[in-house]
């Protein structure tokens, strides 16, 4: 190929791939150092690339290439769930009695009141539990329902508990009132044995005659204290009279005066009943008076006519 054909085609090439009429390939730095006029190869050491915050990738002696960047634009559909939710009320719970107190064996009536708290109350409806924190008491009922906002139970302390008994009453709460609760402190007293004694004893009487009778309350517990209280009296409806029907105890005694009707002539039972009161147990005692009847006499004078 002549001269001039060889300059023919490579300015025809280089119209044709500009890109590559340019490129030149830079040697590497070897170890063994570059000496005058020497190359390496192209393979084993790959012309260095720069990146640019553009992310083009620019070769070295090589004209950036034209990119063009698409933009796509993403719409984001919102979907908006719209939900309605109720606000449940503020609710209050008041026990009654608090505090309470109950003699041992005796039972007790609770009474809660649920009351709605809010700014547009309503009356609350459901169901109201009870606990007594394992105290060993019996409830008669452990839940009931509210009428009217109010839920009643009665209460049995545990025998032999002397120390006080937290009782809980718990509201469940219904759809549209939020669950509460509140407590009272129950004091169960242990009250002391009693006995009684009377006189007189035998107890006997003139008919048509008083008689007086004296009863004495005594505390027969450990630790005795002086009764008080009172004595009723009855002779079993025969028809006597009691100078009072009951008597309050002073120092533990009590004295009344009874009368025999007239007309009765069999035995007569004295009954005397003690009441008890917050630290004593209640207690009786009966007696029986017997009438002495007067018979019907005539006298006769003899001899007569003397």
């Amino acid at each position: 190929m002549n001269t001039r054909s060889l300059i023919f085609f490579s300015f025809l090439a280089i119209l044709v791939f500009p890109q590559y009429a340019f490129s030149v390939d830079l040697p590497s730095p070897s170890s063994n150092g570059i000496g005058s006029g020497s190359t390496n190869n192209a393979t084993s050491n790959p012309p260095s690339t720069v990146s640019t915050s553009s992310n083009s990738s620019l070769t070295s002696g090589t004209p950036p290439a034209n990119n063009t960047s698409q933009k796509t634009n993403n719409t984001s559909t919102i979907s908006s769930n719209s939900t309605s939710s109720i606000t449940n009320k503020t609710s209050s719970v008041t026990v009654t009695p608090n505090p309470a107190s109950a003699n041992q064996g005796s039972q007790v009536t609770f009474s809660a009141r649920v009351t709605d708290t809010s700014s547009s109350p309503t009356t609350p409806t459901g169901t109201v539990s009870w606990s007594d924190g394992n105290a060993g008491g019996t409830f008669n009922q452990v839940s009931c329902a509210l009428s009217s906002g109010i839920c009643t139970t009665v209460y049995l302390p545990p025998p032999g508990v002397a120390s006080s008994i937290t009782i809980t009453a718990r509201y469940q709460g219904d759809s549209t009132h939020l669950s509460a609760s509140n407590t009272s402190t129950l004091t169960v007293i242990i009250q002391h044995s009693t006995s009684l004694t009377m006189a007189p004893n035998p107890a006997i009487v003139d008919q048509g005659l008083q008689v007086t009778f004296s009863v004495k309350v005594m505390d027969t517990s450990s630790s005795p204290t002086v009764p008080t209280g009172t004595i009723s009296w009855t002779d079993g409806n025969t028809g006597g009279t009691f100078s009072q029907s009951s008597c309050a105890l002073s120092s533990g005694n009590c004295t009344v005066s009874y009368t025999p009707d007239p007309h009765h002539t069999a035995s007569i039972t004295i009954a005397a009943n003690y009441g008890g009161d917050d630290t004593h147990l209640m207690g009786a005692i009966t007696r029986t008076l017997t009438i002495n009847i007067f018979h019907n006499t005539t006298t006769t004078v003899t001899p007569n006519v003397a």
